[in-house]
């Protein structure tokens, strides 16, 4: 079975992504910001100009991850629910693939955060013997089935 068996997630799963990115990159912003504010009136005057260089850098470094993780993400992560097995592709350095049999199963729980019920996701967490599996971004719909 190759990756153009498996279901692509649903172009809300990327917003979904990016916006969840977003609220993390915003909190560590305001964090580096203050930090800023708070260290910078006891910086020598001729370490100024670094320590904002340095501030300026680790938020750009922020924000294109917060933009680039969900793209990468998103276009790696596939699934497939057959009648054999549960599989799920995904990573944003590394690449992993689980596979679930599907007669390996014990429990099938669905949960969703506010984010996801706001976008209509779900995230089903699979329990075998070996431990669990978590296949996200769901459409709820698709879920239930």
């Amino acid at each position: 079975m190759n990756k153009n068996d498996m279901n692509k997630l649903n172009i809300r799963a990327l917003w979904l992504m990016l916006l969840s990115s977003s609220i993390g990159a915003v909190i560590i912003t305001v964090i580096v910001v203050a930090l800023y504010i708070g260290i910078s009136e006891g910086v020598p005057e001729e370490l100024k100009s670094t320590v904002s260089w340095c501030r300026t850098l680790v938020l750009f470094i922020v924000w294109v991850y917060t933009i680039v993780a969900p793209l990468i993400r998103y276009e790696r992560y596939r699934y497939l629910f057959s009648d054999e097995e549960i599989r799920v592709r995904q990573g944003l350095w590394w690449v992993t693939t689980f596979v679930i049999p599907i007669e390996r199963l014990h429990q099938v729980e669905m949960q969703s955060g506010p984010l996801d019920q706001v976008f209509k996701f779900t995230k089903i967490i699979v329990t075998t013997a070996g431990g669990n599996g978590v296949v996200r971004f769901i459409e709820m719909d698709k879920a239930e089935e």
